[in-house]
């Protein structure tokens, strides 16, 4: 089930960066977003984020998890993708790249994260945004999404429940838990 996206107060401060940098289509929420790595973050006690490597603009550049600095990579646009059915995904552009978060045609278990140029044609690049509940955060109590290939029953994972910088994304069988809960 797709649900309205969370953000966080750090977030409403970048309001409009998307819709003014990539046009009126990638302003969901009006805003960029950022998410954190649930229990990356607890461990850690601050702010682990998704964030690209480098950060570089290049395609097939990997994604992975960050200590939050405020940086433009770790801010994500949303471009909503509307199915004949009533359902919905999103496309998640890095703010700072400008390229998609995406995945290999037929995934599997461990298949790696990355950055492509963007087209809504591109299944790989649809992600369904799932409400888990309420996580504990170093920020405190907040909503827990799962992210969710919309073809697929791959969900975005933090490789080896990691917890440090440079941890890899990658997409693993959805379990709605754990190291696949981003708030």
């Amino acid at each position: 089930m797709a649900v309205p996206l969370a953000t966080a107060q750090p977030a409403q401060a970048a309001a409009s960066i998307c819709s003014a940098r990539y046009g009126a289509d990638w302003n969901v929420g009006n805003q960029g977003f950022w998410w954190g790595a649930a229990a990356a973050s607890r461990a850690q006690s601050k702010r682990m984020v998704i964030d690209i490597a480098g950060p570089s603009k290049s395609n097939g550049a990997l994604s992975h998890i960050w200590t939050w600095y405020n940086g433009e990579s770790q801010y994500w646009c949303l471009h909503r993708i509307n199915f004949a059915d009533g359902s919905y995904a999103y496309q998640m552009r890095n703010y700072y790249t400008g390229k998609c978060l995406d995945l290999v045609t037929n995934p599997a278990n461990g298949s790696r994260v990355k950055q492509q140029d963007c087209s809504s044609a591109y299944a790989n690049q649809r992600w369904v945004q799932e409400y888990v509940g309420s996580v504990t955060t170093p920020e405190g109590t907040k909503s827990g999404y799962s992210f969710r290939r919309d073809d697929t029953s791959f969900c975005l994972d933090v490789l080896g429940q990691g917890t440090v910088d440079g941890t890899a994304l990658q997409v693993w069988g959805c379990k709605y838990s754990g190291n696949q809960v981003f708030y």
